[in-house]
């Protein structure tokens, strides 16, 4: 009995993480168009003074993953190489210096390895980067509340994070294919 009431649980939860991952929702995302009707802009706190560097570059970068915008999410990759490059930070405490020198550094150097060639191997560079990037806000912090979301479906199930200035689901590693995958892991001050 106990084995068939765990069995039955796990694949209830199975079933409930398939169907909020679909993008079947009935719920419609807020999204405002620009430009060209193709393109959509995803709804943010981008607007806010107090999101600077590297942290708006990132966010610019996710939005236009979203959007499934291969030419633009070009152009962001080099404005976040251009932002980390002028970023520093200086802490009293040596090792949390030298944590962010090697952060830093790796991170800057990752970045100039990546493929920006197709929109997929964008998107598998821009997980990597949301890693590190977290781990970056972590030390320096940031001046607006930011989100840690995770979708469970990416990279073959082995899941992937990114940073988000919303609570509102808007997948980057998926885009349009699978917009409303994931959920909130943590909040980020």
């Amino acid at each position: 009995m106990t084995f068939k009431l765990h069995f039955f649980i796990t694949l209830l939860m199975i079933l409930g993480l398939i169907i909020s991952c679909s993008n079947s929702s009935k719920k419609t995302p807020v999204i405002k168009k620009i430009h060209h009707e193709s393109n959509k802009k995803i709804d943010s706190n981008l607007e806010n003074s107090k999101i600077k560097g590297y942290i708006r570059a990132y966010l610019n970068l996710k939005n236009t993953l979203v959007n499934d915008d291969k030419e633009n999410s070009s152009k962001n990759w080099l404005e976040l190489e251009n932002e980390l490059n002028k970023l520093s930070f200086n802490s009293n405490e040596t090792q949390k210096q030298n944590e962010f020198m090697l952060l830093l550094n790796e991170t800057k150097l990752y970045l100039k390895q990546i493929n920006i060639t197709s929109i997929e191997s964008q998107r598998i560079s821009f997980e990597l980067i949301s890693q590190k990037l977290l781990l970056l806000i972590k030390i320096t912090g940031s001046a607006v509340k930011l989100y840690e979301h995770y979708c469970p479906m990416f990279n073959k199930n082995k899941g992937g994070i990114w940073i988000s200035s919303n609570k509102e689901i808007f997948n980057p590693l998926f885009g349009s294919s699978m917009l409303k995958c994931g959920y909130v892991k943590s909040e980020i001050n």
